[in-house]
C-alpha cells in the first residue's frame, strides 16, 4: 500500500563482508535521522514521525471541499477518524434517498393547501410553481442528504449530459427535478447505463428536440431530427476525434491522407 510506503522508510546497509542490516526509519523511529526540506515551513521531520501523513484535519477538509457540496467541523472530525478510503466505500454503498421531483411534488401541494384556505378550490392545475421550486428542493436535498459524495458526482454529471431551465423547461421545476433524479440515481453506476437512462427520460428528449422523432421518409422528404444524435456521440461520448488507448488522437495512416489531398492524373 502506498500509505504504509509512505510511512515506513527502510534503508539497507551492505558491507563487503557480504552482510546486510535492514534499519526501519518512521513512525517515530528517527534514530538521529536530519531531513531537509524544500519548503522554509518544516524541516521536514514531520516525513518520519508520521505528523504529516493522512489523516489530520487540514487534509481532511481539503479532500471533502472537493468531494462534498460543503462540509462542517463534524464532518472533519470524523473523517480524521476514520480516513478517506472508508469514507468513499461507506458513501459508494449508500443508496440514492432523495428525488428532487418528488420534493418538488411536496411543496407544490403544501402550496395548494395553503392556497384552500384564501382560495377554496385551489388545485395542481391552477397553483403556480416555478423554477426558485426546484432550486429549494436542490438546495435541501444537496444540505440533508447522507450522501454528498452522490451528489457532487451528480452535479458533474448534470453539467456534462446537459438540459436547461432556458428552454421550454422555463419554470418548470418537475422536469427539472426529474432529469437531476437521473443523474443522483445513476452517479454511481455504468456510464453507458446512464446514457441509456437519459436517453428515455422526457426532458432529454424535448431539450434536444428529438421527442416524436420520424423515422426518413425520402418520397416525402421527412427526417429525423438528428440534434440528440449528433450531441451524443460528440459531447456525451466518443468526442470529435477517435482516440487510442493513451488518450492520444488516431492519425490516418500517410498513404490514406497523402490519397485524400493530392490530386492524382491517371494515364486514359
Amino acid at each position: 500500500m502506498l500509505k504504509t510506503a509512505f510511512k515506513l522508510f527502510t534503508v539497507s546497509l551492505v558491507s563487503t563482508a557480504s552482510w546486510a542490516q535492514s534499519i526501519t526509519i518512521g513512525q517515530g523511529n528517527l534514530r538521529n535521522a536530519t531531513v531537509t526540506s524544500s519548503s522554509n515551513a518544516t524541516s521536514g521531520v514531520s516525513t518520519l514521525d508520521g505528523s504529516g501523513f493522512l489523516p489530520n484535519h487540514n487534509a481532511a477538509s481539503r479532500f471533502l471541499s472537493q468531494a462534498t457540496l460543503g462540509h462542517n467541523i463534524t464532518d472533519v472530525t470524523n473523517l480524521t477518524l476514520t480516513g478517506n478510503e472508508q469514507w468513499l466505500n461507506t458513501q459508494l454503498n449508500l443508496p440514492s434517498s432523495f428525488s428532487v421531483r418528488t420534493h418538488v411534488a411536496q411543496m407544490h401541494q403544501a402550496i395548494v393547501d395553503s392556497s384552500n384556505l384564501v382560495v377554496p378550490g385551489s388545485t395542481l392545475q391552477n397553483t403556480f410553481v416555478g423554477d426558485w421550486h426546484f432550486d429549494i428542493a436542490w438546495f435541501h436535498g444537496a444540505q440533508t442528504a447522507p450522501d454528498p459524495l452522490r451528489w457532487r458526482v451528480a452535479l458533474a454529471l448534470s453539467e456534462i449530459l446537459v438540459t436547461s431551465r432556458n428552454s421550454t423547461f422555463k419554470d418548470n421545476p418537475y422536469a427539472l427535478g426529474g432529469y437531476f433524479d437521473v443523474m443522483l440515481k445513476g452517479a454511481f453506476g455504468n456510464y453507458r447505463s446512464l446514457i441509456d437512462s437519459v436517453t428515455y427520460q422526457p426532458a432529454m428528449g424535448v431539450y434536444l428536440t428529438f421527442m416524436n422523432n420520424r423515422a426518413t421518409d425520402a418520397t416525402r422528404q421527412i427526417y429525423p431530427d438528428e440534434n440528440y444524435a449528433r450531441e451524443i456521440m460528440q459531447l456525451f461520448t466518443v468526442g470529435l476525434y477517435e482516440l487510442n488507448l493513451d488518450g492520444t488522437e488516431k492519425k490516418m495512416p500517410t498513404v490514406i491522407l497523402y490519397l485524400l489531398t493530392t490530386t492524382l492524373t491517371l494515364p486514359i
